[in-house]
């Protein structure tokens, strides 16, 4: 009697669990933070018996995770413990197969090679499906080899629920008993009345049949994942998924399935080496063990039925090739032969942890516990029901609420599908996935300007490891926009009259002709006051509201013209080398500011409304867009690609204005010289930005996908005038209204942390 014969199955047991334990525990906070599908998984076992369940994955996981946390009251502890269970079973399932093929020390070596593969080890300490998925494969296999067929159809119902691909293992061994009528009925019947309770939940829950769950990914390609992500309607959104249509179809489906075939098979190799998998493949050529080849043939479903590569989705061939590999060494009848295999087996196991030592100290998402950090800290302030935007669902996951994706968008068009269409309560913001994948998002978590601007969110959490926390404070916001100009032209550069009765701008006709061109505020039809290039560039009302000054030049080098309001007649002011343009007429009316390359660059200069002496101001260049202040003591202009400069005249002081830097057109003063309005494309866009012109603050105005330029603020200080192209082709003037909870903004002490934004400049 050898040592094995001594050793009961119920020491083999003990042994094994054991062994699966002390294997586990050094690694099993590692794994602490759910991986992303296993939020979803433990929210389908949460909402398992709900008429509408939270997830479409099939239901076996869920089913015996909610079974547990009936005792255990816990669903992630739950979730992990169905895990590591179930990879004790399958180490014990793995040597009841082996023990019916070869000796019994045989088959407790294949058993501990299961239980210590590192993908597997791994994966039995994480809340996903693969470790619960193996062991009913190999409790159905077992149950073939016994030719015990009520619990062989029983246990693939059970596979085959908690993966899908167990179909295509059942359907073969099933095949195996068509001259059986009698057994083949009996695999049926119980296999299919496992089966529909999985059609049935999920079926109900979706509101229609669902036969096959997953079954839109079959033969899509790996870009079907952008398809899949821009999922709300915005303007040109058209355009946006033609171009990510364009991109999935690169490659095909077909190309990528032959593409990732050997990416799968590369990664089978890592985790049992050449030499196992050699052995298995030799194993096969015996009839005996060929039925374990059905086992196998999901790895050639997968890549159809899945649009990415995931090394968890090979776990269920590992311990197949395992089994296969020790009967093929069995088998060898050459003694040195059957030594040297198993010896080379034994040296693939022990060197499988260092090789893929990633498998055991990596967590599935790095980075993201600061998520579950978060959820936790706020897990008192979430109501049930409350819903959470975020990229990833663990904030929501940890914090109680029902998790809402961000979708692909421009900022203003997420701001509004989060208020008024999913009306979230939250939005979560991960620094490294929404830098990444969701950029129109990225001036929240790198701009105080944005932040400030942003009403309808309020900054409620902030984590220096990666994450900020938004709440919703209002549906929607203040601002309330009024069209001037009618749609259809090309109308820019507004200015107000004095009286803020009218206002004034340029206008390009469709066959490139410009004008200047007066409205009143109105919207009545516009008069055209003077022919002029279609320049972008300000206008200026002098003091009495009588002229226009502007900048005009078809060809050659830009002068400054003024127009009478009323006659339309046309006088120069300035005139001379280089580009004069940007005037800005003194409050008093005896100087006008402008910007001119007559020096060879640009500066800021100090003419008479005759253009009969000029002063300059700035010799330092890059300096335009001028603007007098309401008191006349002060000139704005624009530093390029420095921002905002504040000129006190009578003192000579500058003040650099430190945010918005990309500042594109002049800015416009508040009545009460307080603030400054500009454009700005510090985050891509052209947007208006609000500024103190202390430079202790600013915030963003307006945030559309395409432009909104050139504001002037009316004289009474309640509304603001801006150019847009928000809803249309073309430019139009709007005025806007509802500044006075932006001011409020401006002026509250309330912090807000951003993260810093040094490598994104």
């Amino acid at each position: 009697m050898t040592w094995i014969d001594r050793v009961s199955d119920r020491h083999v047991y003990l042994g094994l669990l054991i062994v699966c334990v002390a294997s586990r525990l050094p690694f099993l906070g590692t794994f602490e933070l759910v991986a992303y599908d296993g939020t979803y998984y433990l929210n389908q076992a949460r909402t398992l018996f709900s008429p509408v369940m939270d997830g479409t994955f099939p239901i076996g996981y869920p089913l015996v995770v909610r079974i547990f946390q009936v005792v255990l009251r816990n669903y992630q502890v739950a979730g992990m413990v169905v895990s590591f269970l179930a990879g004790v079973g399958s180490a014990i399932l793995a040597y009841h197969i082996a023990a019916h093929f070869v000796r019994r020390e045989l088959a407790l070596f294949a058993a501990f090679a299961v239980a210590l593969n590192p993908l597997f080890v791994r994966l039995s300490l994480m809340t996903l499906s693969e470790s619960l998925y193996v062991f009913w494969v190999l409790l159905g296999l077992l149950m073939f080899i016994r030719q015990r067929w009520l619990p062989f159809g029983l246990a693939m119902g059970m596979a085959a629920i908690t993966r899908p691909e167990a179909l295509a293992i059942v359907g073969l061994l099933a095949l195996t008993r068509v001259r059986h009528p009698r057994q083949l009925a009996v695999i049926a019947v119980s296999f299919l009345a496992v089966y529909a309770i999985n059609t049935v939940r999920l079926s109900t829950s979706a509101g229609h049949v669902v036969l096959l769950p997953k079954s839109e990914f079959f033969g899509t390609s790996t870009g079907y994942w952008k398809m899949r992500e821009a999922a709300i309607d915005f303007e040109n959104a058209d355009a946006t998924f033609e171009q990510l249509s364009a991109e999935s179809e690169e490659p095909s489906a077909v190309s990528d399935y032959f593409k990732r075939l050997p990416v799968e098979l590369r990664t089978i190799l890592r985790y049992v080496l050449p030499a196992i998998f050699l052995l298995a493949l030799y194993a096969l050529r015996r009839r005996k063990y060929l039925f374990m080849a059905a086992a196998l043939v999901s790895f050639f479903v997968i890549p159809l039925a899945t649009v990415r590569t995931t090394e968890r989705y090979v776990l269920p061939y590992l311990p197949i090739l395992t089994l296969l590999a020790v009967f093929a060494a069995a088998d060898l009848r050459n003694r040195t032969a059957r030594t040297a295999a198993f010896a080379l087996m034994a040296a693939s196991i022990i060197m499988l942890p260092f090789l893929n030592a990633a498998a055991l100290i990596e967590p599935e998402d790095p980075g993201l516990e600061v998520l579950k950090k978060a959820g936790v800290e706020f897990r008192g302030d979430v109501k049930p029901g409350d819903k959470i935007a975020d990229r990833k669902p663990y904030f929501a996951f940890y914090s109680g609420g029902d998790y809402v994706e961000i979708p692909v968008a421009p900022y203003e068009d997420l701001m509004n599908h989060f208020t008024t269409v999913e009306k979230a309560r939250f939005l979560v913001l991960h620094q490294k996935t929404i830098h990444t994948l969701r950029p129109a998002l990225r001036p929240l978590m790198y701009s105080k300007a944005v932040i400030n601007g942003e009403l309808r969110f309020r900054q409620v959490y902030f984590d220096p490891e990666g994450v900020m926390v938004f709440q919703r404070v209002l549906e929607q916001s203040p601002l309330r926009w009024t069209r001037v100009t009618p749609p259809g032209g090309t109308d820019f550069a507004p200015a107000w009259s004095p009286d803020g009765s009218h206002i004034a701008f340029r206008s390009r006709t469709s066959d490139g002709a410009g004008g200047i061109y007066v409205i009143e505020t109105g919207g009545l039809r516009p008069r055209k006051i003077a022919d002029a290039a279609p320049l972008f560039d300000q206008l200026s009302w002098s003091p009495d509201g009588g002229w226009i000054a502007y900048a005009d030049g078809e060809s050659g080098a830009a002068d400054i013209y003024a127009a009478n309001v009323e006659t339309g007649e046309v006088r120069a002011v300035v005139t001379g080398d280089g580009d004069d343009m940007s005037p800005s007429w003194s409050p008093a009316g005896g100087e006008i500011a402008f910007s001119s390359t007559r020096s060879g660059q640009a500066e800021i200069w100090i003419t008479d409304p005759t253009g009969s002496a000029f002063n300059p101001v700035t010799t330092d260049g890059d300096n335009s867009w001028p603007m007098f202040s309401p008191s006349g003591d002060l000139i704005a202009w624009i530093k390029e690609d420095q921002g905002v400069v504040l000129f006190h005249g009578p003192t000579r002081e500058r003040i650099q204005l430190r945010a918005p830097r990309l500042v594109r057109y002049a800015p416009a003063w508040s009545p009460d010289e307080k603030y400054v309005i500009v454009t700005a494309e510090d985050w891509g866009s052209w947007d208006i930005y609000l500024m103190k012109t202390d430079g202790t603050n600013a915030l963003l105005l307006t945030a559309n996908p395409k432009r909104d330029a050139m504001p002037a603020w009316s004289p009474d200080g309640t509304r603001i005038a801006l150019v847009s192209d928000a809803g249309q082709k073309s430019l139009s003037v709007w005025t806007i209204e509802g500044l006075r909870p932006y001011i409020e903004r401006l002026e509250s002490k309330e912090r807000n942390d951003v993260f810093n934004a040094q490598a994104l400049r």
